[in-house]
């Protein structure tokens, strides 16, 4: 029978209308769709890690998707790749952080990119995975955050394996001639962020026995290549340079002026590189060969690299490990958060800290059981390609990262060896806990070179000059320092006629403090802060008036002063900011000359001087070639390492005071009148991450018999 065109028609859109019905939502794998639970995850990286970030993200989709295959329910990562590098990054993190399409976070990799996101992501439970930002004082300062997952150790491990190599290279060649120089973004360059470098190079180097000849720190390209000119003309025989590039521009920038320099016709240079240098956009473009370096490695013993090298006809470089370890960690933290019903952070700390015994490896099969065991609400033992998982409660930070040693060939990174604190066969230290790394060996062997046979006539009065030189909400910590050492003067019989203080007195009332009109050092202690004892706000006291004041000369601007004399003692305490030369006095910077030239001019009998400062071992080392009598200079660093902060407030986002403030406040209450050898031995043996020093004790005494009590016991 023949049909009419308008029945043919009719079939036709029938047959059509089921095709599409074949494809739409309601079909079996659409069904299947709907017990798939898809997460969308912001990943920023460098513009150069992009290509390799990309792949590796796709082999490890593509992992997953063929480890769930049969799975009831699957996990699917729906990644979104940033570039850090771009203009509008900052915009861009503020999205992801309010966006609650966004589920975690991955990156970004440079640190002072990281600190930001971190703090856009402080009061949320929104997970941010960090794969390489590594530098101490970005993992120190959000220590407590529980959303945020370091997956590598911060830098000092890594600074350690520099020195490992350098003392065992070249500990039977030259040891004893080695000199280090480093070149470093300053902070400003560094998004306010101190290079772990310049803050543990000092102590790192007194710890392995060697000596520092210079610390360079570069805002731009500019000065960097400026630098660069000055270590070459300055440089010794047996000198190695220490290099930390901000990014890859920079790392270009000095071997290029080295090229320029015509390096090569010298006999090349000797150049350690940090991790930064590690760089498919680096390394092919470089003049020279000569650099060596360590950068973030997987576990040798995973087999990743092989498996990768297989995969992709290259080396793993630079945290690629890191990276898939993190999504790995979030499409295991997703699956067990389905079966849980935890969120996705608090599903992250628990998939972690399983160890039930049980449990595959990161291959498909491995992970398949990884799968099929969260799924079932079991928490499997699992292992990352990076490190074995094991995150310290402390900070969130995983314990073990494995470090490559490298050195370049063909325009390629080839490895030399691995190093770690894993108690692996590749470890250096099997320590897990790196604050333990931080105490410094007291080293009391120039105390035999204290003269005995100095004496000094009985004292008369005690005087006391206490200088916050650093203000605003920031620098809470040096304030809070100075009040707590006035409190100490006054309960030990000082009276406010013989204490002068100097700060700027703008953090008891300032509108972030959380307790208005109090100061604190300690989270649970007591307020030292008291109305009125503020003698000279520091803005309006200069370096020359802070000479009048210690040498006794008043005047209408300062109508108090010190007015010590021969038979008196004086005890200074300097508390802010220093650099390698000169301590930073307000917006002022003050050389370590003009502040022992202020200081040899106290009237006195004896002199203490206790500086908490960076590098505050430049000031001693200045005052012992001044040759001054009766005065003795105790800090808080050496000339090339930083102090360090102590007892942070994180509701308020400041420290409270600093490690040497803690250490000689409690030295105060427990010994006041301990002999000098007691008191350094005290303090630097406890405190962490800065070697204290004591100097001029030649022109001093014997300081197994003199006393702070001098100073602090008042009769």
């Amino acid at each position: 029978m023949q049909r009419s065109k308008p029945a043919l028609l009719l079939i036709w859109m029938t047959v059509a209308i089921l095709c599409l019905c074949g494809c739409s939502d309601n079909s079996v794998s659409a069904k299947t769709d709907t017990k798939t639970r898809k997460i969308r995850v912001a990943v920023m990286a460098k513009s150069s890690e992009m290509v390799r970030w990309k792949r590796s993200a796709e082999w490890a989709l593509e992992n997953m998707e063929k480890a769930q295959d049969g799975l009831d329910q699957k996990v699917k990562l729906q990644l979104e790749f940033k570039n850090q590098d771009d203009a509008d990054i900052d915009e861009y993190m503020e999205k992801v952080a309010h966006d609650t399409d966004y589920a975690a976070i991955v990156g970004p990799t440079q640190s002072d990119k990281a600190y930001r996101m971190a703090e856009l992501l402080r009061k949320s439970a929104k997970p941010i995975l960090s794969p390489k930002a590594s530098n101490v004082e970005y993992q120190r300062f959000f220590a407590n955050m529980p959303n945020l997952w370091n997956l590598v150790e911060n830098d000092f491990m890594l600074i350690e394996s520099a020195f490992s190599h350098l003392a065992s290279s070249f500990a039977s060649i030259f040891m004893n001639e080695l000199k280090l120089t480093l070149l470093a973004p300053s902070s400003e360059l560094n998004g306010g962020l101190v290079s772990s470098y310049v803050d543990w190079l000092g102590f790192m180097a007194e710890e392995f026995g060697l000596k520092i000849d210079r610390i360079f720190l570069y805002n731009d390209e500019t000065e960097l290549r400026k630098l660069t000119q000055t270590y070459l003309e300055r440089r010794k025989p047996y000198s190695v340079l220490l290099f930390e590039p901000y990014d890859d521009k920079m790392a270009l920038a000095f071997d290029d002026e080295l090229y320029q320099q015509d390096v090569a016709s010298q006999g090349g240079i000797r150049v350690v590189c940090s991790n930064n240098f590690a760089s498919d956009s680096i390394v092919k473009k470089l003049h020279y060969d000569f650099y060596r370096g360590f950068d973030l490695y997987a576990r040798p013993e995973s087999g990743f690299a092989q498996a990768y090298h297989e995969h992709f006809g290259e080396d793993i470089l630079n945290g690629e490990a890191h990276f898939f370890d993190a999504l790995y960690i979030l499409a295991y933290a997703t699956t067990y958060s389905v079966s849980s019903g935890l969120e996705l952070n608090e599903s992250i700390r628990a998939v972690l800290g399983g160890r039930d015994g049980t449990g595959g490896d990161w291959m498909v099969a491995g992970m398949q059981e990884n799968f099929k065991s969260l799924q079932n609400g079991r928490l499997p033992d699992l292992t990352g390609v990076s490190s074995s998982w094991t995150f310290l409660d402390r900070d969130n930070s995983v314990s073990g990262s494995v470090y490559r040693g490298w050195n370049i060939a063909d325009h390629k990174y080839v490895t030399n060896d691995f190093t770690s604190n894993d108690d692996s066969k590749h470890s250096i230290n099997p320590e897990e806990n790196w604050l333990d790394f931080f105490k410094a060996d007291v080293d009391t062997s120039f105390f035999e070179y204290a003269d005995s046979n100095i004496s000094y006539n009985d004292v008369s009065k005690h005087w006391a000059l206490l200088v916050a030189a650093s203000s605003g909400w920031a620098n809470y910590r040096f304030q809070a320092d100075i009040f707590a050492i006035y409190q100490k003067l006054k309960k030990m019989g000082y009276d406010d006629d013989h204490i002068i203080v100097i700060a700027e007195d703008d953090i008891a009332n300032h509108r972030r403090n959380l307790y208005p009109g109090e100061l604190f050092i300690r989270l649970d202690g007591d307020n030292v802060y008291e109305k009125g004892v503020v003698d000279y706000k520091l803005s309006s006291v200069t370096a020359s008036d802070l000479g009048n004041i210690l040498r006794g000369n008043s005047s209408d601007k300062l109508s108090k002063v010190l007015r010590a004399k021969s038979t008196d003692n004086v005890f200074v305490f300097w508390s802010g900011h220093g650099m390698p030369g000169y301590l930073e006095y307000g917006k002022d910077k003050v050389s370590y000359e003009q502040i022992v030239a202020l200081i040899k001019e106290i009237p006195h009998r004896k002199v203490l001087v206790a500086v908490e400062a960076c590098y505050s071992g430049g000031l001693g080392e200045t005052a012992e070639k001044a040759d001054i009598p009766g005065i003795v200079f105790l800090t808080a660093a050496s000339p090339y390492e930083t102090s360090k902060a102590d007892e942070r407030n994180e509701e308020m986002g400041v420290y409270l005071t600093n490690s040497f403030t803690r250490g000689f406040t409690k030295l105060l209450d427990e010994t006041p009148d301990a002999t000098l050898r007691d008191m350094y031995v005290e303090i630097a043996s406890k405190i962490s991450g800065s070697h204290v020093q004591l100097y001029n004790v030649n022109h001093y005494g014997n300081i197994y018999k003199e006393t702070i009590g001098e100073f602090f016991v008042i009769k």
